[in-house]
């Protein structure tokens, strides 16, 4: 019984190593992609971008873009909003456009399992953490969207 059990043991820690090293991979990847800061416009010349990211545990991204679009001539503000995704409650991502007329990264979990959270200009501190089912990300980028897309996959498995 003993060897029996070992073997189980000596089967599962490679196929968990190789799952760590992929989730890494898959990471650093991403990273990558965030890392061009992509502007994503609207036809009037307005835009929005993802300028922080971090990634808080193997299956949790935070990022911040800002709360509402710049226009063409003004200076990024302090409207920012947090978003934070459990990649192991996604049920969907794919390309869209907002309410403001970018493209972006919609993501959709199950019900109001992503959050979010608002700092607008002339606050000291975070607002309350709102809870959604989807959150737009200001990008445009198809590699990122399959990278996402390979990572949830990834975590629920």
């Amino acid at each position: 019984m003993r060897k029996l059990m070992m073997i189980c043991l000596m089967m599962a820690v490679p196929a968990f190593a190789n799952a760590q090293n992929d989730v890494y991979s898959i990471k650093n990847a991403i990273s990558r992609e965030l890392d061009k800061e992509e502007k994503v416009y609207t036809s009037s010349g307005s835009y929005n971008r993802i300028f922080y990211y971090k990634f808080m545990d193997d299956n949790l991204l935070q990022v911040r873009q800002f709360s509402n679009i710049i226009r063409s001539g003004e200076r990024e503000t302090n409207n920012v909003i947090s978003i934070t995704i459990d990649m192991n409650k996604v049920t969907g991502i794919f390309s869209n456009v907002t309410n403001f007329g970018y493209k972006c990264i919609e993501i959709e979990g199950l019900e109001y399992v992503l959050n979010t959270q608002y700092i607008y200009e002339g606050d000291n501190e975070w607002g309350d953490i709102i809870y959604t089912r989807n959150i737009a990300l200001a990008s445009d980028n198809d590699e990122l969207i399959r990278l996402l897309k390979e990572w949830a996959e990834l975590v629920k498995k």
